[in-house]
C-alpha cells in the first residue's frame, strides 16, 4: 500500500447495564451504564491508550456516550456522536425480557436466532 496511509478502526461494545444484567432487549432503551460497566468502561479506556486512537465515535445512547467518554478521558482525545451508530430500533421488544419474547413470540424468536435480518417486530425498524 505504497503512497496510501493506513487507518485503523477500533471497535468496541458499550460496558454492561442494567438491560444486560436482566437479560433485556435493549434496542434504543437509554440504559446508562452500571457500576460494574462504568468500570469496564475506565479499564477499556487504560487498555486502548497504547494504540494512540485519534478520535472515538459513538452512538447517542447513554450507555455508548458513557463508555465513549471513558476511552477519551483515559487516551485524551475527543468524542464524536453519530445517530449512524445508534442501536436498530427493536419496537414492542424494548425492555422487554428475552425469557417473555421467547414465550410469545416463539416463531418471532426462532427468526431472530436464525436470520435476525428477517425479522419483523411490530414498531420496530426496518
Amino acid at each position: 500500500m505504497k503512497g496510501h496511509e493506513r487507518t485503523t478502526i477500533l471497535l468496541a461494545r458499550h460496558g454492561e447495564c442494567r438491560g444486560n444484567v436482566e437479560g433485556l432487549f435493549r434496542g434504543r432503551v437509554d440504559f446508562p451504564l452500571n457500576e460494574r460497566g462504568l468500570r469496564q468502561a475506565a479499564e477499556l479506556g487504560s487498555a486502548l491508550r497504547p494504540y494512540s486512537p485519534e478520535a472515538v465515535m459513538t452512538s447517542p445512547l447513554l450507555r455508548a456516550k458513557d463508555t465513549a467518554r471513558a476511552i477519551a478521558g483515559a487516551c485524551s482525545i475527543r468524542v464524536e456522536e453519530d445517530e449512524g451508530f445508534n442501536n436498530i430500533s427493536l419496537g414492542i421488544w424494548e425492555g422487554q425480557p428475552k425469557t417473555e419474547i421467547a414465550e410469545r413470540y416463539p416463531g418471532q424468536w426462532k427468526i431472530w436466532l436464525e436470520n435476525p435480518e428477517r425479522l419483523a417486530v411490530e414498531g420496530a425498524e426496518s
